[in-house]
């Protein structure tokens, strides 16, 4: 929650398999108060220092590269790449409570 600004955060583990969760301006995790506790989740489940962060390289090449016939994709307006530094991880409190839209 330390990054400011609207965004989109991706976790995928092996026992939940892989979901993009977007977080608004103010904190608020997806439109439903089950993306919340579903994200929780998921970093709970990739913490204790058993995650391993892409580098804001390997995302953007993911992202502008189109999956099914691995041709370049145009960057999108307005997004940025930011590395997932441990700095940020540490500072997620995983029992805050913070809004959820319902």
């Amino acid at each position: 929650m330390a990054l400011k600004g609207a965004r989109q955060v991706s976790v995928a583990t092996s026992y939940l398999g892989g979901r993009t969760y977007d977080i608004s301006e103010d904190g608020v995790i997806g439109y439903a108060a089950a993306h919340r506790e579903s994200l929780l989740e998921h970093l709970d489940r990739a913490g204790q220092g058993r995650w391993t962060g892409l580098s804001s390289e390997n995302v953007r090449a993911a992202h502008m590269t189109d999956s099914e016939t691995g041709n370049a994709l145009e960057l999108e307006k307005g997004v940025r790449f930011f590395e997932w530094s441990a700095g940020v991880a540490a500072s997620l409190s995983l029992t805050s409570k913070r809004p959820t839209k319902d």
